[in-house]
């Protein structure tokens, strides 16, 4: 499987398509997202105010730190995620030729959707956002109630996560490559999970 993955991870490499991206601007305010919680690159915005559509349903706070479990997982996986991709060489969104300068973080906005996640190919900056510091960040969205991140929908800021790299390495949009290859390392992490488990 080590082979298969190299060979993989190789192919998709040989194809990085540079194309420097420059920031944009959103009047947006987001104005539901009215908390922060940051690890490391990654800046989780969800919502705080039980009367929004927003707010994340499950406000399970095993550790009494007042940040939802939920937001919690989603950066611990988020974390997980690109320093597994490093691991098999990979370069991060944030240091590579198109995005570097252009994106200081990774943004991931805790939002009722009707998919599980979205992630967008330019940077942009909320200038209307305070708590978004000013700073240029690649965007994703992530729905505010999944069911499970033991379940089949765990992995979706992994999968998400992994369209940044796409988008970096190489622009080419068709489904089967983004959605095939992001689907592809959903079942490459939970071999990995399994295997570890047992």
């Amino acid at each position: 499987m080590k082979n298969i993955l190299s060979g993989l991870v190789l192919a998709f490499m040989s194809n990085h398509i540079y194309a420097a991206v420059t920031c944009g601007t959103s009047t947006s305010t987001l104005p539901t997202l009215n908390s922060v919680y940051k690890s490391g690159e990654f800046r989780i915005f969800y919502s705080s105010n039980p009367s929004n559509a927003d707010y994340i349903p499950n406000q399970t706070d095993l550790n009494n730190n007042g940040i939802p479990d939920y937001v919690e997982n989603v950066a611990i996986q988020a974390n997980a995620t690109t320093e597994a991709l490093t691991s098999l060489r990979f370069v991060h969104p944030l240091n590579s030729e198109r995005y570097a300068g252009a994106a200081k973080f990774i943004d991931i906005h805790l939002a009722a959707l009707t998919g599980n996640g979205v992630a967008y190919e330019n940077p942009s900056i909320f200038i209307n956002k305070p708590t978004k510091e000013g700073k240029c960040a690649l965007n994703i969205y992530i729905r505010n109630n999944i069911e499970s991140f033991t379940g089949d929908y765990w992995v979706t800021g992994t999968h998400e996560i992994f369209h940044l790299y796409q988008y970096d390495y190489n622009q080419f949009k068709g489904g089967w490559y983004l959605e095939g290859m992001a689907k592809w390392l959903k079942v490459f992490c939970d071999r990995v999970l399994k295997m570890e488990m047992a």
